[in-house]
């Protein structure tokens, strides 16, 4: 197919561009870009991409195009940052329906206007959108000692593979309509369809909240105290473990750290502390509230090898020592078993050398029953290392044929699983 004849097909549509050089996704050139300003008009922009069988790659705050298999034929580019609105917020119901196109930034400010806010923190910013957010599935620290993405969303409207427009669950929590079809867009990629808009239940704000950190001897201790501070249950909203490697790029001491954040009522976080303090060892000590924005954003940036690994939480300690042993800063969000780490640089080892570290880390998650996601990674590495592999492929590819018939959202994302 010509590209003047793509172009004509599309230059109809909202921010309408030719691409140019710099216009690259996983080095490949996009045949055009779209940024429709509607739902309406995504969905006929999706109808006439099924027409002529023309793959559309989705992009919203771009933090995120390099997750999944690289984009290996012609393709064009559609943009959901002008789906960005409000649709409907009734605070007193503790809902609100927002275009997928909007950042979590600017959800959380409007939320905070009414002392709420949606309990998600994912790296590296509250810059992701909120579609990305949910296509990525990806988690912070918050993960496990909050409802997680997948929890808190409670209708959407997505756009199917041919343009279809589908509606499913609704703008109540106590809700009994239908599938939950919503859910199945968390992680998938967009594969399954194109999030425009969504409809969450937020929580109020915690009365006081505070980071506090304190040094620990091994990655044990830290478990330890962390594990019986959730027993306890205390007013623990992250509980985190930095690698010497992190701490020390965090600006604290060269040695394993237990990070916390600690939320709820006064009484109850002063409580909390008092308990840390008699498990502790060494003397806890606050932190400014924007600590945590920075381990967030510790692994941003582009050149750079990231993994994403979910194991029980008895299994944190060997695996993070593995990654010590070799050379890899890494961080542990223990109340959810998931660790998040960056390889050593492409330019200060060999190719076969972090394939070779890749394999032997993903076989060490899976003989502890758990999963390795590369995150990050230049797409020579992408393509020879499959970045994620779905256990469920089967069931899969049969919802993917359901609702994307001619796999033309995001595909090949999940290509080698």
């Amino acid at each position: 197919m010509s590209d003047q004849k793509i172009q004509t097909a599309f230059q109809a549509f909202h921010e309408f561009h030719p691409t140019t050089s710099g216009d690259l996704i996983d080095g490949s050139q996009p045949e055009c870009w779209i940024a429709p300003s509607s739902v309406e008009e995504a969905s006929k922009a999706v109808k006439t991409a099924y027409a002529l069988s023309m793959p559309i790659v989705i992009v919203g705050s771009g933090t995120a195009l390099s997750l999944g298999a690289p984009v290996s034929q012609p393709f064009i580019v559609l943009e959901t940052k002008n789906l960005n609105q409000i649709v409907e917020y009734v605070p007193e119901d503790l809902t609100i329906t927002v275009g997928a196109g909007m950042s979590l930034a600017g959800l959380q400010a409007v939320l905070s206007e009414n002392g709420q806010y949606l309990p998600v923190n994912p790296a590296p910013s509250d810059e992701v959108s909120i579609g990305g957010a949910l296509a990525t599935g990806m988690v912070g620290p918050w993960r496990g000692n909050v409802p997680s993405i997948r929890d808190l969303i409670i209708g959407a409207t997505t756009i199917q593979g041919d343009g279809t427009l589908v509606k499913s669950g609704g703008r109540v929590v106590k809700n009994v309509t239908g599938y939950d079809l919503h859910r199945l867009h968390v992680g998938a990629l967009g594969t399954l369809g194109i999030v425009a808009e969504t409809t969450f239940k937020v929580v109020p704000l915690p009365a006081v909240s505070e980071i506090v950190i304190t040094a620990v001897s091994s990655e044990e201790e830290a478990i330890a105290i962390g594990t019986e501070l959730r027993r306890i249950g205390l007013a623990i909203r992250a509980l985190t473990l930095l690698s010497e490697e992190v701490s020390l790029l965090l600006g604290v001491d060269e040695s394993p750290h237990l990070l916390i954040d600690f939320a709820g009522s006064k009484s109850a976080v002063e409580f909390s502390k008092k308990q840390l303090e008699a498990m502790s060892a060494s003397s806890p000590r606050l932190l400014d509230a924007s600590f945590y924005r920075q381990l967030r954003r510790i692994f941003a940036g582009e050149n750079r090898m990231i993994v994403r690994i979910g194991v029980l939480i008895t299994a944190v300690s060997p695996v993070m020592k593995w990654m010590h042993a070799h050379d890899m800063a890494a961080y542990s969000n223990i109340s959810a078993g998931h660790i998040m780490a960056e390889l050593p640089r492409s330019d200060e080892i060999s190719e076969s050398t972090v394939l070779d570290l890749l394999r032997e880390l993903r076989d060490l998650s899976e003989s502890y029953a758990g999963y390795l996601i590369l995150e990050r990674a230049p797409e020579s590495i992408r393509q020879a290392f499959v970045p994620l592999i779905d256990t469920n492929s089967a069931l899969t590819a049969e919802l993917a044929r359901s609702l994307d018939p001619r796999r033309l959202l995001n595909t090949g994302r999940f290509e080698g699983s």
